[in-house]
């Protein structure tokens, strides 16, 4: 069976800001397990995004 991530994990703060700043919903938000002190964030996983991290990755190179 083969189920479909219904959302992206998102590490970075920057990157987060980068998605919204390009109309991507913050789909929710939590405290990292490994380290407490910092946040994870959540977006669709949908094409769109992942197309947009390709590309904030690519121009971070």
């Amino acid at each position: 069976m083969n189920r479909e991530k219904k959302s992206v994990t998102v590490f970075s703060q920057d990157l987060c800001a980068r998605l919204m700043l390009k109309g991507h919903r913050l789909q929710g938000m939590a405290a990292d397990r490994r380290y407490p002190e910092r946040n994870v964030f959540f977006f669709r996983n949908d094409a769109l995004v992942l197309a947009d991290i390709a590309e904030i990755a690519q121009k971070n190179k």
